[in-house]
């Protein structure tokens, strides 16, 4: 299938994208972490907490995804309402770079090959 991009395009988008991902991995590592935090501190205010109930914790909470961690947050007031509709977004951000933008690039080549834009999703 003929592209519009470089070879260096093509390259520099792997490299993004790549590097998105890393940023991704961070910010999940990053939520996890406060989630098991936030409900630790929940239990604190009734029981002592043993160092090894932390870490089992925080395992816990490590085996979530990105969606499923969210959710959980929603439910149990974790993440701030001012920020629920960032949340949201940013989910539906990262799912499209994960499990769609490759899907939409096929489909925009398909476009360009075909020449109609009708049979082609973005979203």
């Amino acid at each position: 299938m003929n592209t519009p991009y470089s070879e260096n395009d093509v390259d520099m988008l792997y490299r993004l994208i790549g590097k998105a991902v890393w940023h991704l991995q961070h910010l999940e590592n990053a939520l996890t972490s406060f989630a098991a935090m936030k409900r630790l501190q929940k239990v604190r205010d009734s029981k002592n907490i043993t160092e090894k109930e932390a870490y089992e914790e925080l395992e816990k909470q490590r085996k979530y995804t990105l969606g499923p961690l969210i959710e959980s947050a929603k439910r149990e007031a974790i993440i701030p309402d001012k920020l629920l509709d960032r949340f949201d977004k940013f989910l539906d951000e990262r799912n499209w770079l994960i499990h769609k933008c490759v899907i939409n690039e096929f489909l925009w080549d398909l476009h360009l090959i075909r020449g109609s834009v009708s049979t082609v999703s973005y979203n």
